[in-house]
C-alpha cells in the first residue's frame, strides 16, 4: 500500500532559496499497523462489522484505537447536503443499519479535529460534523460520569473525549442488571480464561505443576472475588487442589479423582507443594 506525502511547500522554499534540487529515496519501511493507523487518521477506512471492536463502555476500538464511524457518501436531501453524524459506539442508530443491512456504508476514522472526509458533488471534502445524541444517550446510560463531561452536542470536543476515553480501554466491565449473567462471570469467560491459562502455559501459578497435557485440572481465578473483574492482574492460574485452598473457598470441591490425579503429576515432577507454601507462610 503506498502512501502519498506532499512535498510542494519544499519545492516552492528550494525556488526561493535557489537552491539545486536533489533526488532523495527513503528506505523506511512501515509497518501494516502503522499504514492503517495513518489512514484512520487521515482519509479514513472500511471496515467490516466483525473487525470493530467494543470497550467495556460501549466505545469503538480499530488496532487499540479509539475510532468513530459514520457515512462518508452523501446523497442531497431537498437540494442540499444532508450531513452524517459521527458515531463513537454501537448506538441504535448502529444497531437499525445492522438489521437493514446497511452497515457496509460506514467509514472508520481515528480523527480527532471533528471534521471528515465526505465524498460530495463537488469531490471529496473536509467537513465537520456533529456527534450523534442516540450515542451520547447510551453513554449516559452506560457512563453517567463521563457523559456529564461531554453531553453537549454542539460543543463536544471529540480531542478531550478520545483523551478521557484512553483511561477506560482496559477499564473493569461495567455491571449492570441487563449486562451481568446470573452466575456473574461474563458471557466470553471459556474464552478469557482459555487464553489466560495459555499465556500461563497451563501451569499452576501456586505450586508449578505442569498440566498442559491435562487442561481440564487448571481453573482461572479472579484474586479480589469479582467474576467480572477480568484485567490481567486480577487473574490467576491454579490447579484445583490450590484453587480450593484460597481464601473465602471452602464451598470449592474437587474430587478424589481429581485430587488424586494433581498429586500424582506434583510427584512425577518432584513437585514438594508444602515447601513452596512454606516460602508465602514465612
Amino acid at each position: 500500500m503506498k502512501i502519498i506525502f506532499d512535498f510542494s511547500p519544499f519545492d516552492e522554499l528550494l525556488k526561493r532559496l535557489d537552491a539545486e534540487k536533489v533526488e532523495w529515496k527513503s528506505d523506511a519501511q512501515l509497518s501494516a499497523r502503522e499504514v492503517v493507523l495513518h489512514q484512520l487518521k487521515n482519509e479514513g477506512i472500511v471496515i467490516g462489522i466483525e473487525q470493530v471492536e467494543t470497550t467495556p463502555e460501549g466505545l469503538f476500538t480499530f488496532h487499540g484505537e479509539n475510532i468513530v464511524i459514520y457515512i462518508k457518501d452523501k446523497t442531497i436531501s431537498f437540494g442540499k447536503y444532508k450531513l452524517p453524524k459521527f458515531h463513537f459506539s454501537e448506538c441504535q442508530t448502529i444497531i437499525n443499519s445492522k438489521k437493514m443491512q446497511r452497515y457496509a456504508r460506514y467509514f472508520a476514522s481515528s480523527r480527532t479535529t471533528g471534521d471528515f472526509p465526505l465524498d460530495l458533488k463537488e469531490g471529496t471534502q473536509i467537513v465537520p460534523l456533529l456527534v450523534c445524541e442516540h450515542c451520547l444517550k447510551k453513554l449516559k446510560a452506560i457512563n453517567p460520569r463521563l457523559h456529564s463531561k461531554f453531553s453537549d452536542v454542539s460543543r463536544f470536543n471529540l480531542e478531550d473525549f478520545f483523551k478521557e476515553c484512553k483511561s477506560l480501554i482496559y477499564d473493569k466491565p461495567n455491571k449492570t442488571a441487563s449486562n451481568t449473567p446470573q452466575t456473574g462471570y461474563p458471557n466470553n469467560w471459556s474464552e478469557i480464561s482459555r487464553k489466560y491459562k495459555e499465556r500461563r502455559g497451563y501451569c499452576c501459578e501456586e505450586c508449578g505443576v505442569d498440566l498442559s497435557k491435562h487442561q481440564n485440572l487448571l481453573d482461572t481465578h479472579h484474586k479480589d472475588g469479582d467474576k467480572q473483574n477480568n484485567s490481567e492482574s486480577n487473574l490467576k492460574a491454579l490447579c484445583k487442589l490450590c484453587h480450593a485452598e484460597e481464601p473465602q473457598h471452602q464451598h470449592y470441591k474437587t474430587s478424589q479423582e481429581y485430587r488424586d490425579h494433581i498429586e500424582e503429576l506434583r510427584d512425577q515432577q518432584n513437585i514438594k507443594v508444602e515447601s513452596i507454601r512454606g516460602l508465602f507462610d514465612s
